[in-house]
């Protein structure tokens, strides 16, 4: 049986502070970058174990079944302590106005 994942869009800044802050270790958000040297500015994704957050910035690929884009091809993780780091490390690297979910 597919497992089915619900993504719910975020809208705005201000909630998205809110989700990474109150974010469970089962949860995680997807957000449109900008970044530099990325196929099609790359993907962001902030998530959480016990202990710290984790951003994953990975490449946009198309899909050849589907057309879609997914992620994939080169991608950087980062590890932070607090919400306030991680907030502080994506802001400049997201795309505005904002494309993000909650998965």
């Amino acid at each position: 049986m597919k497992t089915r994942y619900t993504d719910t869009r975020i809208n705005g800044f201000s909630r998205l502070e809110t989700l990474v802050r109150a974010l469970d270790i089962d949860e995680g958000i997807r957000i449109q970058g900008k970044v530099r040297g990325f196929a099609r500015g790359g993907y962001v994704f902030v998530t959480r174990s016990r202990r710290q957050f984790c951003v994953n910035v990975c490449e946009q690929v198309v899909d050849t079944g589907s057309g879609k884009y997914i992620p994939g091809g080169r991608e950087e993780w980062y590890y932070f302590d607090d919400a306030v780091a991680v907030l502080r490390y994506i802001r400049p690297i997201i795309e505005t106005p904002l494309l993000a979910w909650a998965y």
